[in-house]
């Protein structure tokens, strides 16, 4: 199977709880437009962290590897699972079953995930920084109301779906912050799902979860 057509749904029916990674050196430099780790150098955990863009039919596709975290999105995709690096592989656990192995490695500065070429971006920290405040605020509504509707089990309207997704693929910059936003909000718990999408403005069919 390969991750182009980034069909990453097999990717993310993972787990909860990340793997014992393994023992690491230093991150490599992530800095956009900086130093990339050289072709042939082991790669860990830790040289992966950061952000990576790559393209899929002609649009970016940004993964970003927090921690045990690997994170993608791509027009209306926004997926997240868990992963470990060991011996050139990049292993995804799913579910039910065997967990699946991913060929990894660094060509010409680039990484190569099965087949998907992408190219060092941002790092978490550059983020934040990355963007006009205007742009910044405007990302962050974008990632509060995507992950209100999906925690209330609510789809958006075609109108306002592409509305995010072309604002979204007009910099890939604004797809990390985005990616970071959604993820601090997914860690976030509610203890009453059903009071807090009433208190969004969302009606939804939604019980105890």
């Amino acid at each position: 199977m390969r991750l182009a057509p980034l069909c990453l749904a097999l990717l993310f029916a993972l787990v909860s709880c990340p793997w014992n990674a393994p023992a690491a050196g230093p991150a490599a430099p992530a800095a956009a437009g900086g130093a990339a780790t050289p072709a042939g150098q082991r790669i860990t955990q830790d040289t992966l962290q950061g952000f990576w863009l790559g393209s899929q039919e002609g649009r970016d596709v940004v993964v970003n590897f927090s921690a045990f975290f690997i994170t993608v999105s791509s027009s209306a995709r926004y997926d997240k699972g868990i992963f470990q690096v060991k011996d050139g592989s990049l292993f995804l656990r799913p579910d039910l079953g065997k967990a699946k192995s991913l060929p990894v490695a660094m060509e010409g500065g680039e990484l190569v995930l099965d087949g998907l070429r992408l190219k060092r971006l941002l790092t978490a920290e550059e983020v934040s920084s990355a963007l006009a405040p205007d742009v910044a605020a405007m990302v962050h509504t974008f990632a509060a109301r995507d992950h209100a509707l999906h925690f209330c089990n609510v789809k958006p309207s075609p109108e306002e779906k592409k509305l995010v997704q072309d604002y979204l693929d007009a910099d890939p910059k604004r797809r990390c912050l985005y990616i970071v936003q959604r993820q601090a909000l997914d860690s976030v718990c509610v203890y009453d799902p059903a009071g807090w999408c009433r208190d969004q403005g969302i009606r939804s069919g939604l019980g105890a979860r």
